[in-house]
């Protein structure tokens, strides 16, 4: 979801391109001007509608795109989606952040305080296609729960001491991370086919688990031995849903659709 309510007003994430006004005719009325095609942005609205802030992020080279924000109960934003090339994060900022793309498009999670400050912002990507976050969403135990797709060969935590490797078997595959509120990444379980797969939206499950939606074609894949279950699709494309456990294991994956191609939207 692309809107979320947070204490004291709402939370809108998305992206614009050229110049785009925000709270026209009001005292904070903002305008930002893209430095490319497309720019993400984030903007903070109080309950009656008047625009608090928005800021944006991007970079000169490319595409940025924000798909999906949630806010805990600090009024704290977790947003996720795409960037290109090389991204600026809270410009002009104490915890200005430039990210890298491995390759044509990349993943980010971003947290902004709720006063629009950037606290964190982490990339992970593939060297090959596009990849980008979906869906963004908060675990009852305060974790950050993200998911999405990737292209072949991606890596979390690059910065990390010990970068995790997630190897798709073609296409596109669907990606499921856990981060803690500070940004520390916990761990992204595989899942997919040779068709082309994505999570579109997830929610927290009970004890610190989620919930995951999407599409995929064929056969796919989710979880690891001794926890995987295989989905064949019935047509072109298909609906999973899939419940993972708060250290990332399966619980169980089913599908849903038909001869045609169906499809799982946000």
């Amino acid at each position: 979801e692309a809107v979320a309510s947070t204490p004291g007003g709402v939370l809108v994430a998305g992206v614009f391109g050229g110049k785009a006004i925000f709270g026209q005719g009001q005292a904070g009325e903002t305008t930002l001007s893209a430095s490319d095609i497309a720019e993400a942005f984030l903007a903070r609205y109080d309950t009656g509608g008047e625009l608090l802030w928005v800021r944006a992020d991007g970079g000169p080279d490319g595409a940025d795109h924000a798909e999906s924000v949630v806010s805990d109960g600090d009024g704290n934003a977790f947003v996720t989606g795409s960037f290109s090339a090389a991204a600026v994060f809270g410009a002009g900022q104490p915890q200005q952040t430039t990210l890298d793309a491995v390759g044509s498009r990349d993943l980010f999670l971003a947290r902004y305080d709720a006063d629009g400050a950037l606290a964190w912002v982490e990339g992970a990507g593939s060297f090959y296609g596009h990849d980008g976050g979906q869906g963004v969403a908060i675990a009852s135990d305060g974790g950050v729960l993200v998911c999405g797709h990737f292209t072949n060969v991606a890596l979390f935590d690059q910065g990390g001491p010990a970068p995790v490797t997630l190897l798709g078997p073609g296409g596109s595959d669907v990606f499921l991370a856990r981060y803690s509120a500070d940004g520390a990444f916990s761990w992204v379980p595989p899942a997919g086919g040779v068709g082309q797969d994505t999570a579109r939206a997830l929610a927290a499950a009970p004890g610190s688990g989620a919930f995951v939606v999407g599409t995929f074609e064929g056969t796919a894949t989710f979880g690891v031995a001794p926890a995987q279950e295989s989905l064949v699709s019935a047509g072109g494309s298909d609906v999973f849903l899939a419940r993972y456990g708060p250290d990332g294991a399966l619980l169980w994956a089913i599908r849903a659709g038909g001869a045609g191609n169906d499809e799982a939207t946000w």
